[in-house]
């Protein structure tokens, strides 16, 4: 990920090409939807981290996940049994039902540095008998 300020470009097609045509392409995608209002940069942001969640796997570490991901919208720290489970909350699906935007995230479950799940179904297990720690 490359920014300044508020500008964040992301290279849309492959991992870590950095190449001049990627990033102009990227770049003029990013413009486009800033000029037609954040309407199309959320849908643009979740349409890449749901491709970007089929290169997620088991126990990458909070740092290989940020390389892949970028840094999530939200974060959740719960306690369950002395230990400290965060998830991190990618937007991942964007609607537009009636005039007020629907967002959806997609949770990832991490303990300690590790990756353990992802997808609201380990979300919920993984949470079911812990308490929220307010951050």
């Amino acid at each position: 990920m490359f920014g300044t300020g508020s500008l964040k470009l992301w290279v849309p097609y492959e991992k870590n090409d950095h190449s001049a045509e990627s990033l102009a392409r990227n770049l003029g995608f990013r413009l486009a939807g800033r000029m037609c209002g954040w309407d199309h940069e959320a849908r643009y942001e979740a349409a890449m981290n749901s491709l970007r969640l089929a290169d997620l796997e088991i126990w990458m570490t909070k740092d290989e996940v940020i390389d892949l991901m970028g840094e999530p919208s939200q974060t959740e720290v719960y306690e369950i049994q002395g230990r400290n489970v965060e998830s991190w909350l990618y937007l991942t699906a964007y609607e537009r039902p009636y005039s007020a935007p629907d967002p959806k995230y997609t949770p990832l479950v991490f303990e300690g540095d590790v990756l353990k799940g992802w997808g609201m179904p380990y979300y919920e297990q993984a949470i079911k008998e812990g308490s929220k720690i307010e951050q």
